[in-house]
């Protein structure tokens, strides 16, 4: 395989600015960040530095303004190429696409913010061109949203269950990137349970829907009350381990 680190969106917007990351603190995931990066550097992975910018005097990322600056921590790393985004949709993703498939580039590593922004619209532009995403959960965070009234942590875990949900999309760590870099290998799954219990309820769900209309069909029809009364136990014993 062949691997790119793409950083997303390390900007003082996110760190200082009004979409300051909440969840989890950039204290947490910047030292990752550049933990990622030093590998990257280390092992060879190329990597693309993403940042938005704006037209002067926009509200945030504005090209004239500090905020649109990438952060001191990890604006001195080495990246191979660099890429410019504008507005909420990411105009501009497209030419990161093209700059990994022209380096035939299998597999791309996103970190950086936000996870339920940048990184899950570039995760579904990546996978659709046909590689295979890992996001690194510790390395990338979510600011609130006052909109949906949730808090950052709620905004991060159900950015993640999604992304997990993604065909070719893998949720993992950074610690474990490392040694995956090492062998050659895809990053392990870290939220597996999580999304195991996600599908279960799901089709317990379709079960119930499923016996529920064969059980009101059977009534419909007459049909001996033994079958139906059948179909109705075989129901209840299905949902007792919730």
């Amino acid at each position: 395989m062949k691997r790119a680190l793409i950083v997303v969106d390390v900007q003082n917007e996110h760190v200082r600015g009004e979409f300051a990351i909440t969840h989890p603190s950039v204290h947490e995931s910047m030292p990752n960040i550049a933990m990622a990066m030093d590998t990257a550097a280390d092992l060879q992975v190329p990597t693309v530095v993403v940042c938005r910018v704006e037209r002067p005097g926009s509200p945030h990322f504005a090209q004239d303004q500090p905020c649109s600056a990438i952060h001191s921590l990890i604006a001195d790393n080495p990246r191979d190429a660099t890429v410019i985004t504008s507005g909420a949709a990411g105009d501009g993703e497209g030419d990161l696409a093209a700059w990994l498939r022209d380096r035939d580039v299998t597999v791309a590593t996103l970190v950086g913010y936000t996870a339920e922004g940048a990184i899950s619209r570039l995760a579904t532009l990546l996978t659709a061109s046909g590689l295979t995403v890992e996001v690194l959960e510790d390395s990338t965070g979510s600011h609130e949203q006052e909109s949906d009234d949730l808090d950052a942590r709620a905004v991060y875990e159900r950015a993640l269950d999604r992304l997990e949900h993604q065909e070719s999309v893998i949720v993992g760590t950074a610690m474990d990137w490392e040694e995956a870099v090492r062998q050659d290998r895809l990053v392990k799954r870290v939220r597996v349970s999580t999304a195991a219990e996600n599908e279960r309820p799901s089709r317990l769900r379709d079960e119930f829907e499923r016996i529920e209309d064969r059980v009101r069909s059977l009534a419909e029809e007459g049909a001996a009350t033994s079958e139906a009364f059948q179909l109705q136990h075989t129901f209840a014993v299905g949902v007792q381990p919730l």
